[in-house]
């Protein structure tokens, strides 16, 4: 008779554990792809709005890797050198011309205490290629410049299309006709 009850137990005790198990690794996935830590655009007209200059540009090189220490966290970025292709909105004192380089910052992780906390879903390095960026100014260092989110970066397919880096978003793809309304 006690067996039966043991046997019971431990294959209940089992079932709780697995079920434990499945809930807390579906839990850690979606805290890694989660964008809540920045903010996420709806439309083209939104993000430019918030943005102080887009344009098309190339970049060329495999990033820098930086870390900038705040107040009470430092902060994980990498910098890209980034060849203006065009100019499709700029609202900066500064011109901003063809040709022109600018380092476009794109912060990945922060850090406060022991925790860290991703930024982006994606935080592996931009290839090199064609991107059309949404941009402001760095409030740090006025040569730089910072996604208006960094979950809004778009790379040129070869259709000409431009498609964001970052999967999980409404705003998935950009197409040349789109870039119209910008100018």
């Amino acid at each position: 008779m006690k067996r039966p009850v043991i046997l019971l137990i431990l294959s209940f005790t089992l079932a709780i554990g697995i079920i434990g198990y499945k809930i807390s690794s579906s839990t850690k996935e979606k805290q890694f792809t989660n964008t809540a830590l920045a903010i996420m655009f709806d439309s083209i007209e939104e993000m430019t709005g918030s943005s102080q200059l887009v344009i098309t540009g190339e970049i060329f090189e495999e990033p820098a890797e930086y870390e900038r220490q705040l107040t009470d966290k430092v902060v994980t970025e990498h910098l890209y050198q980034v060849r203006v292709s065009d100019v499709l909105h700029n609202n900066l004192t500064e011109e901003i011309t063809i040709g022109d380089e600018l380092t476009v910052s794109r912060a990945l992780f922060f850090k406060t205490g022991n925790s860290t906390y991703a930024l982006v879903d994606e935080p592996e390095s931009l290839k090199p290629g064609t991107y059309l960026l949404f941009l402001n100014g760095s409030p740090v260092d006025r040569n730089q410049f910072t996604p208006v989110s960094p979950n809004h970066i778009y790379r040129e397919d070869r259709n000409g299309d431009f498609l964001n880096v970052v999967k999980d978003t409404d705003l998935n793809k950009i197409s040349p006709s789109d870039l119209s309304i910008m100018k």
